[in-house]
């Protein structure tokens, strides 16, 4: 069912959106998004965040239109619900994950009041007031989810409701200071973080490729969280330099220009990858247990080298072939 009256050029109302909660989620409903707020300019749009501070909550802050929700979403000291979700999370038990995501909607959305509410998931959110819900499952009967790429998913949200499709991924650069001058000459970024251990490339991997980059006369810039020291540190090199753990590993406020500014960056399926995808960036992508059909990165999707329908071993990807590609990018 199309829901008709969203088609008013006149609609004034609010609109709350519940997408993933990844970094690389948010950047794969951002089309989504763009399409809404072209459709229905004067409505606000709304979306749950993280604490403030986080990489969500900063990445948000870049699509200039939105609005929070009232309520921050818990982190693990202020909910069992979350921390839940998050040990689901890390041994991929993927519906106790969902499970538990639709139990902490339902707690700090409750009473809220909404127009209409989007929804990635196929449960409904009951304790929001709301005149109109579509969720995934509202959609997935209309159109063909089946081995399609997460953005062409939530775009047949706009099909569903009637609106024409916005494909842009822009972000409003110009929220914070976004520059680094202490970035001199040309690098490569290596992203050595990732969500869990089997998205993370091998430490031989990475260093045979920081050798091929010093021959080429690149620097490589080291990026991943406060788990990812070790590795960096053995990641050696007179062009690397360490900013793994360096302002929280992701604050967005600092990746932003050193993503801009690379000849490429190299990284496992994580939301650094799609927000390098999403800047403009060169990208190149190593799969492994995800499915780059579905998770690639959306503009540069020739730009993956996948074991996904091989043995789905990140490790098991060759430094050569990675050097291979980076020879046609860089």
């Amino acid at each position: 069912m199309v829901i008709k009256r969203l088609c008013l050029d006149s609609w004034e109302n609010r609109i709350l959106c519940l997408p993933q909660r990844g970094i690389g989620d948010l950047i794969f409903f951002l089309p989504l998004l763009h399409s809404l707020h072209s459709s229905f300019p004067a409505s606000e749009i709304f979306i749950p965040s993280t604490s403030q501070g986080t990489p969500y909550f900063q990445l948000i802050n870049l699509i200039g239109f939105l609005s929070k929700t009232p309520k921050f979403l818990p982190n693990v000291s202020q909910d069992e619900f979350e921390l839940h979700r998050q040990i689901a999370f890390r041994e991929c038990k993927g519906k106790l994950k969902r499970e538990y995501e639709h139990k902490i909607y339902e707690k700090y959305l409750q009473g809220e009041q909404y127009d209409l509410l989007i929804n990635s998931r196929s449960n409904r959110v009951e304790s929001v007031l709301c005149a109109s819900q579509v969720t995934r499952k509202d959609v997935e009967e209309s159109y063909p989810f089946h081995r399609k790429h997460m953005v062409d998913r939530f775009l047949f949200y706009a099909d569903y409701l009637g609106i024409p499709r916005v494909v842009s991924f822009k972000l409003d650069l110009t929220r914070q200071d976004l520059t680094d001058e202490s970035i001199r000459g040309e690098y490569v970024i290596f992203n050595l973080g990732g969500s869990v251990k089997e998205k993370k490339w091998s430490t031989t991997g990475y260093s045979n490729v920081s050798q091929w980059c010093a021959k080429k006369g690149l620097s490589v810039i080291l990026i991943g969280g406060e788990e990812d020291r070790d590795q960096a540190s053995q990641i050696q090199g007179s062009n690397v330099i360490n900013r793994v753990g360096c302002h929280n590993g992701y604050a967005i406020r600092d990746i932003v220009p050193l993503v801009r500014g690379s000849r490429v960056c190299l990284s496992g399926d994580t939301g650094i990858l799609h927000l390098a995808d999403a800047l403009g960036a060169k990208v190149l992508g190593l799969y492994g247990p995800t499915s780059p059909e579905r998770y690639g990165p959306y503009n540069q999707r020739e730009y993956v080298i996948s074991r996904n329908r091989i043995d789905q071993k990140l490790e098991n990807i060759c430094s050569c072939e990675v050097i291979g590609f980076l020879e046609q990018i860089v």
